[in-house]
């Protein structure tokens, strides 16, 4: 390194990494100016940079598949640093199969890919079925490389690929933090196999339609493991006849008692929606709009400012009132 690329001339070498390390961990931008700084400096920085990785279009997934095919790393490299990725709606599942593959190792994973977009966009007659063994493909993947992440946020029945999930699948063997996406309005119909003895679960949430029974809720608690101390509901006014969130919450009594915590101390309320200005139900609602869900499983370190953090937040508040 040069002199003139040193930036702490005089500091030692350890001392200079802690600094540049945690200037790269809080800010992603200031990390990419930092690699370029020097070679030294780049092997510093690059398992930071790489350590979470979100892709929520095509092009970002090509972008990344080009870097590990044609970087100079050993694939040792991306398997050891990844450790937590983010698949949004815009790419396909053999792109997401083909980074899950290189990167096994990770302790959060969030897949919110949807097999019918992609057959949507073609006229092909043979797209869903192609697009369904595109699931299976991406399925098998997750169970031989052995992906066991702590943290993971997925429509189960499309990575476990069957509509009844089996909760003794490995890929849910350490999870602590457990998101199940777009499943609660087939609740009634899963068998729930083995999710009773997930005992490292400790924090659980899903997205709950306002239209639907809130009988569902009560239901799910009954089959969670003992373990489980929090419950994240996320109610939502897709596909229903109600105006807005805030109506919802104003309008439904039983509700209002989960949001105080007079139903059941685990359950915390939350929803994607906004409430309006000056809302008697902020501070006691979980809103992350989707651009904080995303930045919650991409970029924000485990137990930071994330959704769990503040449901968190929200009991100990209601502890002490």
């Amino acid at each position: 390194m040069s002199p003139s690329t040193n930036p702490f001339p005089n500091l030692p070498l350890d001392v200079e990494r802690l600094i540049l390390e945690c200037a790269a961990e809080h800010d992603r931008a200031m990390a990419l100016q930092l690699a370029c700084l020097s070679k030294r400096v780049e092997q510093w920085i690059e398992p930071i940079i790489y350590r979470r990785v979100s892709i929520e279009y095509r092009w970002q997934a090509e972008a990344f598949l080009r870097t590990i095919e044609s970087s100079s790393k050993p694939a040792s490299f991306f398997a050891n640093y990844v450790k937590a990725v983010c698949f949004a709606y815009g790419i396909k599942f053999p792109q997401a199969t083909k980074i899950l593959a290189t990167c096994p190792n990770i302790s959060s994973l969030a897949c919110w890919i949807e097999p019918t977009q992609h057959s949507v966009e073609t006229e092909d007659e043979d797209a869903p079925k192609t697009d369904y063994l595109n699931v299976v493909k991406l399925s098998r993947t997750v169970s031989a490389a052995h992906i066991r992440p702590r943290r993971l946020s997925v429509t189960l029945s499309h990575l476990l690929c069957t509509p009844d999930p089996d909760f003794t699948a490995s890929l849910l063997s350490n999870v602590t933090h457990l998101d199940i996406y777009q499943g609660s309005q087939y609740f009634q119909d899963w068998s729930w196999t083995g999710f009773g003895e997930l005992n490292n679960l400790t924090h659980v949430s899903f997205d709950l339609s306002v239209s639907s029974p809130l009988e569902t809720v009560h239901h799910f608690l009954a089959r969670c493991p003992k373990s489980v101390q929090l419950c994240l509901v996320q109610f939502t006014t897709r596909d229903s006849m109600i105006d807005s969130i805030e109506e919802f919450f104003s309008l439904e009594q039983r509700v209002q008692k989960m949001i105080a915590g007079d139903v059941d101390p685990r359950i915390v309320v939350g929803t994607t929606e906004p409430l309006k200005e000056g809302s008697k139900f902020a501070g006691s609602v979980v809103v992350r709009p989707y651009e904080e869900v995303v930045k919650d499983w991409s970029y924000t370190p485990d137990g930071q400012n994330d959704a769990w953090m503040e449901a968190e937040e929200i009991q100990c508040r209601r502890v002490k009132i």
